[in-house]
């Protein structure tokens, strides 16, 4: 036995933590949800009382607010790609949208989007756990009304291809993105150590454009780290995301722009299929 203790107190054996460690006491109530994943939320939740989370306001978004009033959610069946915690999600639906299928790759962050779902009511939310690239190039996928895509196209290999995949999936689409911009308001100094590589010309379903490729580095191991699923990302300047949406045959409605943020410029973008 106290070579057993030795072993213990040495490290060499882990003792299982008491069973009760799992289970929570009190009344059933919503802010044990939320700390479930207490020390990882992004968004600032609407919550009445206690803790609300991070500091971004992903319930209340302007960008989100700014859309809708642009662009018809009434009834909509939408696809949301990355929904990161569900508060465009719960803003989506609150827009009015029918349905929300929503497709995330991250495997923590999709259970912070189940949080969400149970915590605010959001039955007409359907949250799917994988790549949404892969969603919109099955053929059993469903078309939708919309298309959210926000937050998502600067974490893509290849964006052009999303954009081609949106424009064949949806009539409509709100898409927020940062892009590249060689006239010098491109991303901060940090930024720009890791998107030292050259550009890139590329040509994808018979549109040429330009790819700026960042290497993610060292934000790879912060904890809340929520890119792409490599440890790289191809950029796009402002006007081949614009270029690329014409070009598989949408028009921009209106565009608001963000000015200068520290990981670059960015806007967010609503357009429809061409009549």
């Amino acid at each position: 036995m106290r070579h057993l203790i030795g072993r213990v107190a040495r490290g060499e054996i882990k003792l299982r933590r008491d069973a009760n460690d799992a289970y929570v006491s009190g009344f059933p109530r919503q802010q044990a949800l939320f700390e479930l994943f207490e020390k990882d939320w992004i968004s600032r939740l609407p919550l009445d009382d206690g803790p609300r989370g991070g500091d971004t306001e992903l319930f209340a978004d302007y960008r989100m607010t700014w859309a809708a009033e642009r662009i018809d959610f009434e009834n909509a069946d939408v696809v949301e790609l990355g929904p990161l915690e569900g508060g465009h999600t719960y803003m989506a639906l609150n827009a009015g949208a029918k349905t929300v299928t929503a497709v995330e790759g991250h495997q923590r962050s999709y259970l912070r989007c189940l949080v969400v779902k149970e915590m605010f009511g959001l039955t007409n939310a359907q949250f799917l756990l994988g790549d949404f690239v892969d969603y919109l190039r099955a053929d059993e996928a469903d078309r939708h009304d919309l298309c959210v895509a926000n937050g998502v196209l600067y974490h893509m290999d290849n964006p052009v291809e999303l954009i081609e995949l949106i424009c064949k999936r949806t009539d409509r689409v709100v898409m927020w993105t940062h892009y590249f911009d060689e006239a010098g308001k491109g991303p901060s100094k940090n930024m720009r150590q890791q998107m030292k590589r050259a550009p890139v010309a590329s040509i994808h379903g018979g549109f040429s454009h330009t790819l700026h490729r960042r290497d993610y580095g060292v934000a790879l191991s912060f904890r809340n780290f929520c890119g792409g699923p490599r440890p790289w990302a191809n950029w796009l300047p402002r006007e081949d995301i614009l270029g690329a949406f014409a070009h598989f045959g949408f028009e921009i409605g209106d565009i608001l722009e963000d000015g200068l943020t520290a990981n670059g410029p960015a806007f967010t973008v609503v357009a429809s299929r061409k009549n």
